[in-house]
């Protein structure tokens, strides 16, 4: 149940931030909003400041498990979606692991 609602909130997210990037100034779009609204730039930092953390956590999970950590800590990069991706991988694995 865990990985049907993460797929569906990883599928449903990423095709709304598409849809805002292609619609609303593309991939930098929201650094130019950032830049002349106080609140863009809050939620801007806040963003940063919880993907600094997640990846935090990522690195040493990641290794726990004995996966490399640098290619989701890139897709960090995208925001939220790479955060569910890493958590999808995470939780395929754990499926695999564990004992029929």
């Amino acid at each position: 149940m865990r990985l049907i609602a993460l797929v569906v909130i990883l599928v449903g997210f990423s095709a709304y931030t598409l849809s805002v990037m292609f619609t609303h100034g593309g991939v930098l779009g929201f650094l130019e909003l950032a830049s002349r609204e106080p609140w863009g730039l809050q939620v801007f930092l806040d963003l940063c400041l919880v993907l600094t953390l997640f990846g935090a956590w990522l690195w040493r999970d990641a290794r726990t498990l004995g996966l490399s950590p640098w290619p989701y800590l890139a897709l960090l990069s995208l925001g939220s979606p790479g955060a569910l991706i890493y958590l999808v991988r995470r939780e395929l694995l754990l499926r695999g692991s564990r004992p029929a």
